[in-house]
């Protein structure tokens, strides 16, 4: 776990790497620890399981694991993508992605932590729909002049990216 909550991206991105690839491989065994890496609490950690998960349906998901991991998607995929950190977010949108593009019946089977009876995409659609309108404007001074610095470019690419594959 001290990979999967380390400070440098490479080291949490070998660790999602990892962990993305034995979830899809052992999925009943290692959806335990991803479940401990999200209730951890912190930005690094929701980040590594955003991006482990974006491994995880990166692949066609066999039909014995569908249940299991779309219980994962509904307790999951909401949190992080309403995440207040932008990389998480976008790191959640590109997993949102991967699943409609590789796994579509993963994407409307139920979600099973919503008051009301709706498919994971009715329950994301409106996080999908509030990054396409983020923008955050950041101004770096750099001594005679000031940058101008969009940080909700990437999450508004994505979330459009996300759309469009969910269109096709």
């Amino acid at each position: 776990q001290p990979c999967a909550i380390s400070e440098e991206a490479q080291i949490r991105n070998a660790a999602a790497e990892c962990v993305g690839l034995l979830t899809y491989i052992e999925t009943e065994t290692m959806l335990p620890y991803l479940d401990e890496l999200f209730q951890n609490g912190s930005m690094y950690a929701r980040w590594t399981v955003a991006d482990a998960m974006k491994l995880i349906f990166s692949r066609r998901v066999a039909s014995s694991d569908h249940e299991v991991l779309g219980r994962a998607l509904s307790n999951y995929l909401g949190p992080l993508l309403s995440a207040v950190e932008v990389d998480v977010r976008k790191a959640a949108i590109m997993a949102t992605s991967n699943i409609i593009h590789r796994n579509p019946a993963l994407i409307v089977s139920p979600c099973t932590n919503s008051l009301t009876e709706c498919t994971i995409l009715e329950n994301v659609m409106p996080e999908l729909l509030k990054a396409m309108e983020y923008r955050e404007r950041i101004v770096i001074d750099v001594g005679y002049y000031k940058l101008y610095e969009d940080r909700g470019l990437p999450l508004r690419s994505q979330a459009m990216a996300c759309m469009d594959t969910l269109l096709d």
